[in-house]
C-alpha cells in the first residue's frame, strides 16, 4: 500500500511575542529556532476584538469584545483568543521529550476564525470561515475542543494538564512556562496497547485520544451537512485532501447547542479524486444504517461501511491530525472477540495455517498484522491484489493472562470458530482490543479445534483435534516443557548449539542455555581483563593477584611528597629531595631566588649560588656587610655576628650587663669594688646593680625611709605617696585603725567604737569593762558565730540607754536592748539562777575525767544561762532557749591575758580574763584535794581552775600560725626538763595572743599523766613533727 510519511499528529506549540529576530528556546535539552511573525491580532487579555469588515479594522468598543472564556468558566482558547504569531512546532512523546525523527518547521498556527461584524462595531458577531494554510507547507491546528464531543474521562484525566498550566489573563504569556502540549501517541506507552486514534487539543492543555465504542468527534453529533469536495485542480492526492480536514461549522464556546466538527478526517477517492470530509474521527460504525457519501439528513450517521468492498478499496482514509499512517481502504475497525479465523473444510471450520507466530499482548498482535500488511487488495473476497497478511488471532496463555500467542494469517478466512478469550484482528486494524466486538452467533462454525486446546505453540490436528507439540513440549495439550531441552540453536544463545535437543556450550560457557560465561562473576581490578575461556584476570604491568588487586607500590613509602610510579615501583621525588624513598634533602636546593635570600644569592638549576662574601647553604649568612658592633665589639666575617668585650652583650654589643665590671669605677667606688670574677661586690648600704646609690636624689618626708634596693620611699603608717607627703590616716595604703575603731574619712582620724578608748582604741572603757565582759551575766561566754562586736554592742546600749539604771538593773536593761536587735541576739547571756554545787555532784576517780566536761557545761549553764540543775537541754547544735541562736561551746572562746597570768598565776579574778576586760568576781577554786580528781600528784587547785575555765569556754588552740624559732625551741626543752614544770610555765612561754583549746584536746590533757602535759599541749598547738623535734 502507499503509506504517507505524515509527521505525528500531536505537537507542542509555543508562542513568542512579535518581532523580526530569530527566536530560540530549549526544551528537554533540545534547542529549537523559529522566526516570529510581526503582525498581531487585536486581542485584549482573554478577549477577542471583532474585525469590522466595513471599516477594515478591529473594534475598539468594549461591547464589541467577545469573552473567549465564558463557557462554563473554563479556560478555553478559541475564537481568536490569541494573536497569529509565527509559531514554532516540536513533536514530543508521552514523557514530554522531543521526538527527533519528526521534522520541525515554522508555520502559521491559527485558532478558530476571528469573529467579524458587517454592521460596524456591534456586540453581535457573525460566524467566520475556518482558515486553512493552503499556500504554505505544514499543518494547521485549531484551538479549543468540541463542545458536544463525548470523550473517555479516564484518558482525558491522564493526558490533560492542570488549568494552572494556562495563564487566563494574557495571550502573550511566557512560552516555555505555559506551552501548549500535544502528545505523540503514535508510539507505544510501555506495555499498553497501540492507540493511534483521533485527536483534539484544548488550548493551553494537552490533547487526548478518543477511544472507546461510540466515541470520536462526534459519532453522536452528526453534521448538519456533509460536504463533498471535488476540485481536481487543487485536490490531486490524499495529502492535499488531508489538509482540508477542518471544522465544518462555527462553534462558539458558550453555545452548547450548535454542533462543531474540528479537525475532522477525510476520505480520498483515488478513482474520482474526490475528497470527502467525514463526520467523525474513527471508522467505527455506530449501527448498520450508515449514510454513504453526502446526505442532507441532519440525523443520519455518516460513516464508512464496516466491511471491505470493491468500491471501498478506492478510498484512502486521511486526516491532518489523527494517525501517522494511513491505508488505502476502510476495513472493519473493531477486532472480534472470543473467535478465531478459519476456513471451512469438510463442513468443519478449521483453524488457518499460521504464516508466523509470536508471543505478546493482544494489542501487540493487532499492531503486528497492521504493520505486516503490504497493500489493501488481498486475493479472494472480491480483492484483486496479491496474497498478503491481513488477519491475525491472539489466544491467551490462560484465562487471566495478558500474554498469549499471536498467529498471523495470509489465507483469506471464510469462517469463525469459538475460543474463549481470543481476539481476532482484520488487516490494518490497530484498534484497542477493549473495543473488540462479539460476532453474530450464526457466523461461528464449531470444530474440534475451536477451543484451541493446544498450548505453547502446539497445533490442533483435524479431524481428531489432537495436539501436535513443538520440540521441548509434551503433554496432551503441550502444556509441559521438557527441562534442558532446546528446539533450535537459538535456544542456546550465541555461545552454544542445539544438538539432539541439548545445548552444547562453547569453551568458557555453561548453563542450560549456555547463558553463563566464565568471566561473568569475575571482577578484575585496576583495569585488569578477564580472559576467556579460562576466566582468569590478565593484569596490566605493575599489578598482580587473582583479581589484579596488588600493586608494586603497595609496600613502597615515598617521603617528603614523593610519588611511587607505576609500573616500576620506584619513588619519583619532589624537588630538593633524593634517595630511594626521597628521604634526603639537598641543603642548597631551591625553587626560586627568594629561597636563596635574593639578592644575596640566586637559584641556578635548583641550587643556591651566593654572591661574593655571602655564605650559607641558602646564602643566609651575609658576613659583616651592614653590621655595626658597638662598645669595642668586632665582627666575625664568617658568621656575620659581633664578638663583644667583657660586660657587653646583644647582637651589636649594645647592652651593658648588670653588675659586670672591669674596674672599681664600674662599681661606683667606694660603694663597691670589682672582684676577680668581674662582678661588683657592693657594701650593704648600696645593694643595687653596680652599687649605684639609688637614694641619692630621693627625699622621703614624714619620717619615711628610702629603700636603697629600689630607690623608693617606705612610708610610716598614715602617710603615702612617692615621697610620703599624702596623709592616709585611714590606711589607703594599709589599714591603721584597729578592729575596735572606725576611720572618719573627713576628719582623717580613728573613731573608737563604744566601749573602747585609747590612741589606737585598744583599751576598754571603764564604764563598760565590768558589765560587758564576755562570759559575764550579760554577754555569752562564746560569741564565735556573732557578726557583731558583742562587747561594743553591750557598751553602746549601756551608755545610751541603761547608764542611769541602778547597778542591779543595768544587766537586764542591756539584755532587753540586745534582744530587740535581731542581729545582736546571739550576744545575750542567760540570767544567773543556779548553784555551783551541781558542778561537783558527780565525781569519781576515773569517771570524773569524763564527767568534768559535762559538769563544766552545767556550771556554765547555771551560772550564766539561768537554767536549773535538773534541766539538760541539748545545746550541741547551738539552739537557743526561746528560739534565739546560742553558739556552742566550741563556737565560744575565752581570751587570756597570758602576761598577767604568767606573772600572777594564782590571782582569784585576774588569772584569766577577756582581753581588755576584768573578769567577774567568781570563786574559781574547786574544793578537790590535789590528785583526787585528776590523778596528778603535783597538780594544785590552780590547775583545776585553769582546766575548768578552759572546758567551760570550749577553748581551742589558736597557734596554727606560730612556729617557734631555734631559741624558743631551746627554751621549750628547758621548761620540759624542769621537774617544776607547770601549766602556767608553758602558758607564760607562749606568745601573748588569744588561746583557743578544744574540749577534746583538753580531755586528752587531763586523761594523761600530768608530767606529759608539755608534749600533749604542744601537739594540740602544733603538728606532731614540730613537737617531737621541740621535745
Amino acid at each position: 500500500m502507499n503509506r504517507f510519511n505524515i509527521p505525528a499528529n500531536h505537537i507542542q506549540l509555543e508562542w513568542a511575542k512579535s518581532g523580526s529576530s530569530v527566536k530560540t528556546s530549549t526544551y528537554k535539552g533540545k534547542t529549537y529556532t523559529w522566526l516570529p511573525r510581526s503582525q498581531t491580532a487585536g486581542v485584549k487579555v482573554g478577549y477577542a476584538a471583532m474585525w469590522d469588515r466595513s471599516s477594515k479594522g478591529y473594534c475598539t468598543r468594549s461591547d464589541a469584545q467577545v469573552d473567549t472564556q465564558r463557557y462554563l468558566g473554563q479556560r478555553l482558547m478559541a475564537v481568536g483568543a490569541c494573536p497569529n504569531y509565527g509559531k514554532y512546532i516540536a513533536f514530543v512523546d508521552r514523557s514530554g521529550n522531543p521526538v527527533d525523527s519528526v521534522d520541525r518547521f515554522t508555520n502559521e498556527i491559527h485558532g478558530n476564525t476571528m469573529p467579524f461584524s458587517i454592521q460596524g462595531c456591534t456586540s453581535t458577531a457573525s460566524v467566520g470561515t475556518a482558515e486553512v494554510p493552503m499556500g504554505q507547507s505544514g499543518w494547521s491546528m485549531y484551538s479549543g475542543y468540541l463542545v458536544k464531543c463525548p470523550f473517555n474521562q479516564s484518558v482525558y484525566d491522564k493526558d490533560m494538564l492542570l488549568d494552572a498550566e494556562y495563564d487566563p489573563n494574557a495571550c502573550s504569556f511566557v512560552t516555555l512556562e505555559n506551552p501548549l502540549v500535544f502528545l505523540d501517541t503514535s508510539q507505544k506507552e510501555g506495555s499498553l496497547p497501540y492507540k493511534p486514534y483521533a485527536f483534539h487539543g484544548q488550548g493551553g492543555h494537552k490533547g487526548y485520544d478518543f477511544v472507546g465504542s461510540g466515541v470520536g468527534c462526534p459519532p453522536f453529533s452528526p453534521p448538519q451537512t456533509t460536504r463533498p469536495m471535488k476540485s481536481p485542480g487543487i485536490i490531486t492526492d490524499p495529502f492535499l485532501c488531508s489538509q482540508l480536514s477542518r471544522c465544518t461549522s462555527m462553534c462558539w464556546p458558550w453555545d452548547a447547542n450548535r454542533p462543531c466538527y474540528r479537525s475532522l478526517p477525510a476520505s480520498f477517492n483515488h478513482s474520482t479524486s474526490e475528497c470527502l470530509i467525514l463526520g467523525y474521527h474513527t471508522q467505527t460504525y455506530i449501527n448498520d444504517s450508515c449514510a454513504v457519501k453526502s446526505t442532507d439528513d441532519p440525523l443520519a450517521k455518516y460513516c464508512v461501511k464496516a466491511h471491505k468492498t470493491v468500491e471501498s478499496s478506492n478510498y484512502t482514509y486521511v486526516t491532518a491530525f489523527t494517525r501517522p499512517d494511513f491505508e488505502t481502504a476502510c476495513p472493519p475497525r473493531e477486532p472480534l472477540k472470543n473467535v478465531v479465523f478459519g476456513t471451512v473444510s469438510g463442513g468443519v471450520c478449521t483453524q488457518l495455517a499460521s504464516a508466523s507466530t509470536s508471543t505478546g499482548t493482544a494489542g501487540e498482535c493487532g499492531q503486528a498484522v497492521f504493520e505486516a500488511s503490504s497493500d489493501d487488495s488481498p486475493s479472494g473476497a472480491g480483492g484483486t491484489g496479491s496474497s498478503s497478511i491481513f488477519w491475525s488471532s491472539w489466544i491467551p496463555q490462560s484465562a487471566s493472562s495478558q500474554q498469549g500467542t499471536c498467529n498471523l494469517y495470509s489465507t483469506v478466512p471464510t469462517c469463525l470458530f469459538k475460543v474463549d478469550g481470543a481476539i481476532s484482528f482484520t488487516a490494518l486494524s490497530a484498534a484497542d482490543p477493549s473495543l473488540a466486538k462479539d460476532p453474530p452467533s450464526d457466523a461461528i462454525t464449531p470444530g474440534p479445534c475451536s477451543s484451541n486446546p493446544c498450548k505453547n505453540g502446539g497445533t490442533c490436528e483435524l479431524p481428531g483435534g489432537t495436539c501436535k507439540c513443538p520440540a521441548c513440549f509434551s503433554g496432551s495439550k503441550c502444556e509441559t516443557r521438557v527441562e534442558g531441552c532446546c528446539a533450535s540453536n537459538a535456544d542456546c544463545g550465541a555461545q552454544g548449539s542445539c544438538v539432539s535437543n541439548k545445548c552444547k556450550c562453547n569453551a568458557g560457557y555453561s548453563g542450560p542455555a549456555c547463558e553463563k560465561g566464565a568471566c561473568d562473576d569475575v571482577q578484575c581490578q585496576n583495569s585488569g581483563t578477564c580472559k576467556m575461556p579460562s576466566g582468569v584476570c590478565e593484569c596490566p604491568e605493575g599489578f598482580s593477584g587473582l583479581r589484579c588487586e596488588s600493586s608494586v607500590c603497595d609496600q613502597v613509602v615515598c617521603e617528603n611528597g614523593g610519588q611511587c610510579e607505576m609500573p616500576s615501583g620506584k619513588c619519583k621525588c619532589a624537588a630538593c629531595f633524593t634517595g630511594d624513598h626521597c628521604e634526603t634533602e639537598n641543603p642548597r636546593c631551591c625553587e626560586t631566588d627568594n629561597d636563596c635570600h635574593s639578592p644575596q644569592g640566586k637559584c641556578v638549576f635548583n641550587s643556591c649560588q651566593c654572591a661574593p662574601s655571602i655564605t650559607g647553604d641558602k646564602c643566609d649568612n651575609s658576613g659583616c656587610a651592614g653590621v655595626t658592633c658597638l662598645n669595642g665589639g668586632t665582627c666575625n666575617q664568617l658568621s656575620g655576628h659581633c664578638k663583644c668585650p667583657k660586660c657587653y652583650s646583644g647582637s651589636n654589643c649594645e647592652t651593658h650587663e648588670a653588675n659586670c665590671c672591669e674596674s672599681d669605677s664600674d662599681c661606683n667606688a667606694p660603694n663597691g669594688v670589682c672582684n676577680s670574677s668581674n662582678t661588683c661586690e657592693c657594701t650593704p648600704e648600696f645593694p643595687a646593680a653596680n652599687c649605684v646609690d639609688l637614694c641619692s636624689d630621693v627625699e622621703c618626708s614624714n619620717d619615711g625611709k628610702c629603700d636603697p634596693a629600689t630607690g623608693k620611699c617606705t612610708c610610716l603608717a598614715g602617710w603615702g605617696g612617692p615621697q610620703c607627703t599624702v596623709p592616709q590616716p585611714c590606711g589607703t595604703e594599709g589599714e591603721i585603725c584597729s578592729g575596735n575603731a572606725i576611720c572618719d574619712q573627713e576628719a582623717l582620724s580613728c573613731v573608737c567604737k563604744p566601749g573602747y578608748t585609747g590612741e589606737d582604741c585598744t583599751e576598754l572603757s571603764p564604764e563598760c569593762s565590768e558589765l560587758c565582759t564576755v562570759g559575764g551575766s550579760v554577754i555569752k561566754d562564746s560569741v564565735s558565730e556573732c557578726k557583731v562586736d558583742c562587747y561594743s554592742a553591750c557598751c553602746k546600749h549601756l551608755i545610751e540607754s541603761c547608764k542611769d539604771q541602778s547597778e542591779d538593773n543595768q544587766g537586764q536593761c542591756v539584755r532587753d536592748a540586745l534582744q530587740a536587735e535581731e542581729d545582736e541576739s546571739c550576744c545575750i547571756a542567760r540570767e544567773e539562777g543556779g548553784s555551783n554545787a551541781a558542778l561537783y555532784a558527780i565525781a569519781g576517780v576515773v569517771a570524773a575525767l569524763l564527767l568534768l566536761g559535762a559538769a563544766g557545761g552545767m556550771y556554765y549553764k547555771n551560772s550564766i544561762g539561768g537554767g536549773s540543775s535538773g534541766e539538760a537541754p541539748d545545746d550541741s547544735m547551738g539552739e537557743a532557749v526561746g528560739g534565739t541562736h546560742r553558739p556552742t561551746r566550741q563556737e565560744s572562746a575565752i581570751s587570756v591575758d597570758f602576761e598577767d597570768y604568767a606573772n600572777t598565776p594564782d590571782d582569784a579574778t585576774g588569772d584569766l580574763q577577756a582581753e581588755g576586760e576584768t573578769a567577774q568576781e567568781a570563786d574559781w577554786d574547786v574544793n578537790v584535794e590535789d590528785g583526787d580528781v585528776l590523778g596528778c600528784r603535783e597538780t594544785g587547785s590552780k590547775h583545776i581552775r585553769m582546766a575548768l575555765l578552759l572546758q567551760l569556754h570550749g577553748a581551742r588552740s589558736p597557734f596554727s600560725d606560730w612556729k617557734p624559732d631555734c631559741k624558743e625551741k631551746k627554751k621549750m626543752q628547758r621548761i620540759n626538763s624542769d621537774p617544776r614544770f607547770t601549766f602556767e610555765a608553758w602558758v607564760a612561754f607562749v606568745p601573748q595572743q588569744k588561746w583557743r583549746l578544744s574540749l577534746s584536746t583538753f580531755m586528752t590533757l587531763v586523761l594523761t599523766d600530768c608530767d606529759r602535759w608539755s608534749f600533749l599541749l604542744c601537739w594540740s598547738m602544733f603538728d606532731s613533727t614540730s613537737c617531737i623535734s621541740a621535745m
